[in-house]
């Protein structure tokens, strides 16, 4: 039972310290927690005896869960901070992969949601933040070879395993970047520190702009309901409002698939034949699909 005593302050308002007592079950000891109600000046006095006692109620009950692991938080926690414990709760559990995702994921919440408290999400916020991110635009840089890179390894008497050797690139990075395919800036970077070549003689940066893709925001949704569906579980909000019963379709942006024409398939098949080791041509191959 909470223990309550009731102070009149300077400027006339009554103020309650409430103080309950919990076993934590782990140690069997005994543990203290207060807070403070203020009544509102338009209750009349039964309206607040009444008041109080349902918030001590609360309060108790609140405290024990949390004590004892049946309530993770309290009412007072943000959304983010939910969210990072929630990830770090997630970190033994699913795979390294999802973890990452989970963690950029978040970041971008952050951007958006700030220091919201976790029960004052509401479903206009939440579409908010999805509609945001379709309208959004972000860049990719490439770096496109503009030189023959071949014909430099052979002048200069060098072997192209040499070359990954020393640089630390694959070789399906080499072949992407022979044929025309964008590469990452700082591997092209690190193939002209191994070889010293002039990275602005050799390539050309290229900007890509583009809104995310569908898939991308439809993770991001993922992610929102299944942080939101925990809360849920510790009844910490009553509804998760990043479900389909709240949440409108998401109409996203659909990325190009490049196809390769003829003699790009024929030069890559050539290439591919010449190769002994079969784990390299794997490789090649996927980071085909993927470019």
């Amino acid at each position: 039972m909470a223990c309550v005593r009731k102070k009149k302050l300077n400027d006339g308002t009554i103020s309650y310290r409430i103080q309950v007592k919990a076993k934590d079950l782990r140690t069997g000891q005994f543990i203290a927690k207060s807070m403070c109600w203020r009544k509102p000046n338009d209750l009349t006095e039964i309206q607040a005896k009444k008041e109080l006692q349902r918030v001590c109620l609360d309060f108790e009950d609140k405290f024990k869960k949390q004590l004892n692991g049946m309530l993770a938080v309290d009412n007072d926690i943000t959304f983010i901070d939910y969210a990072n414990k929630w990830l770090e709760k997630i970190k033994n559990t699913r795979s390294l992969n999802y973890y990452i995702k989970g963690k950029d994921n978040i970041r971008k919440f952050d951007a958006y949601f700030g220091n919201i408290k976790l029960n004052q999400i509401t479903p206009i916020m939440v579409q908010g933040f999805l509609d945001e991110m379709m309208a959004k635009k972000y860049e990719q840089r490439y770096a496109i070879l503009k030189r023959d890179l071949t014909q430099y390894l052979k002048s200069h008497f060098i072997k192209l395993v040499d070359a990954t050797r020393n640089s630390g690139i694959s070789r399906s990075i080499y072949y992407s970047a022979k044929v025309g395919n964008g590469i990452r800036i700082d591997s092209a970077k690190t193939i002209c520190s191994a070889l010293n070549l002039n990275f602005d003689e050799w390539f050309d940066v290229k900007v890509i702009s583009h809104p995310y893709a569908k898939e991308t925001i439809l993770k991001l949704k993922r992610t929102l309901a299944t942080i939101l569906a925990d809360a849920k579980r510790q009844r910490l909000v009553e509804h998760n409002f990043a479900s389909r019963d709240y949440i409108a379709p998401i109409q996203g942006y659909k990325k190009e698939v490049k196809i390769l024409n003829d003699k790009e398939a024929k030069k890559l098949a050539q290439y591919l034949d010449n190769l002994d080791n079969p784990r390299w041509k794997i490789a090649l191959l996927m980071h085909s699909l993927w470019e």
